[in-house]
């Protein structure tokens, strides 16, 4: 059985009609071509979706010979039936060149696509005319409903933002921009999506954090002008103290005290030697998980976190402990802590010390938060009895709730 070219008539049947026009086109006829072009189109959009999809409105070859409608500029084909000189063909007058150059064909297809999908793609400000400071020493929590942008403020003050998105202004450590200096080395941004390594148990996890991030090298480097320090003022330290920063300096060792020391801060001592587990190894639970992600962040020598919804899948005791951990941590070695919780308890809540409420890449409030109600009173909102006060702020930001207050 000869391979049929898919070209031999152009009649379509759709629905008992049958399209088929037959007269003289002169070739020197612009406008008729493009009309007979439309009206070919037309009789292809007519098609059920099902068989649409199969036929192709090409321009009829000069060399080719057909036995109805000869003097037609162009013709349907079904693509199914292309035998191999009419798929060239098609494939010709696709690269709309002579030369070996793809450009014309990959712009018509890129084309296609930007008509449908650029016209109709919004422009969203997700956020608009942002400014603070972050000081170190003190906690702060970034509070805001979901879609408000705290994860992208998070992440472009962590420097980590999409190069794709389209963005203005500066961001500052110390006074010096993000392009002075390597900002992953100073500040680590802890995401709200859990990515493991399923096969590694939880201490395995965080010993290769530790030893990437070089923990036991930052230890070892502070306790060497430390010791020199001391020994010219003559200050002898507390063993205890002094136990702990050697053990944590030694390098090499495939256990590293760091570790142990945050599986502690973090509950995860218990289940150290569980693997963490993935969508087709079982493994810890879904909290223990989100804690593991905190804890590869914060084994680390950098001073600046930035964390993002860390009480996913937590209780609220535990939530505190953690946030408690950290408060001590910022207190203790002047850390930079920014931390996004989207329904704290009021007892984790009143943990912090300045508090950024954010709302539609605005925000509406930076500053101590013991004084934010106070703020908000001076504004009309006052806080009813027996109301959480991280609810009400949250409750106050939305624009179908102020009302009630």
């Amino acid at each position: 059985m000869a391979a049929s070219s898919g070209s031999e008539y152009f009649e379509i049947d759709m629905e008992g009609d049958m399209f088929q026009r037959q007269g003289s086109w002169g070739m020197d006829a612009p406008e008729a071509r493009e009309d007979e072009r439309e009206l070919m189109w037309a009789s292809v959009e007519r098609l059920p979706s099902v068989r649409r999809q199969h036929f192709a409105v090409v321009q009829r070859d000069s060399q080719s010979s057909f036995s109805q409608a000869q003097s037609l500029p162009f013709e349907v084909v079904d693509v199914r039936r292309l035998d191999r000189a009419a798929r060239e063909r098609v494939l010709n007058k696709a690269f709309a060149t002579t030369n070996q150059d793809n450009y014309n064909l990959l712009s018509g297809i890129k084309s296609r696509f930007d008509r449908l999908l650029q016209p109709n793609r919004p422009t969203l400000t997700i956020l608009d005319n942002v400014s603070g400071v972050i000081k170190p020493g003190r906690m702060t929590l970034l509070l805001g409903p979901p879609g408000s942008g705290k994860t992208t403020l998070l992440l472009a003050l962590a420097g980590k933002l999409d190069s794709n998105l389209k963005k203005c202004g500066e961001v500052t450590y110390n006074g010096c921009p993000l392009n002075k200096f390597v900002v992953q080395r100073t500040s680590a941004y802890i995401s709200q999506i859990d990515k493991h390594i399923g096969e590694l148990t939880v201490r395995e996890t965080l010993d290769f954090a530790a030893r990437c991030q070089g923990a036991s090298n930052n230890w070892a480097e502070c306790l060497k002008d430390l010791a020199k320090l001391e020994r010219e003022k003559n200050i002898r330290p507390s063993p205890e103290i002094d136990a702990f920063m050697k053990v944590a300096s030694v390098k090499g060792r495939k256990a590293n005290l760091a570790t142990d020391y945050t599986l502690k801060v973090l509950g995860l001592d218990v289940c150290s030697d569980t693997m963490v587990g993935s969508d087709m190894v079982r493994g810890v639970s879904g909290g223990q998980k989100k804690r593991v992600t905190t804890g590869e962040m914060i084994v680390g020598p950098r001073k600046t976190l930035f964390m993002d919804e860390i009480s996913t899948g937590l209780d609220s005791s535990t939530t505190f402990q953690i946030v408690k951990c950290m408060l001590n941590f910022v207190h203790q070695m002047e850390a930079t802590v920014l931390v996004s919780l989207l329904q704290p308890a009021p007892e984790t809540f009143e943990l912090f010390d300045d508090l950024i409420l954010l709302s539609e890449g605005h925000i509406i409030y930076q500053g101590p938060i013991e004084k934010s109600l106070e703020f908000f009173q001076t504004i009309g909102f006052t806080i009813p009895s027996r109301k959480g006060v991280a609810d009400f702020l949250q409750e106050v930001i939305f624009d179908s709730v102020p009302f009630m207050y």
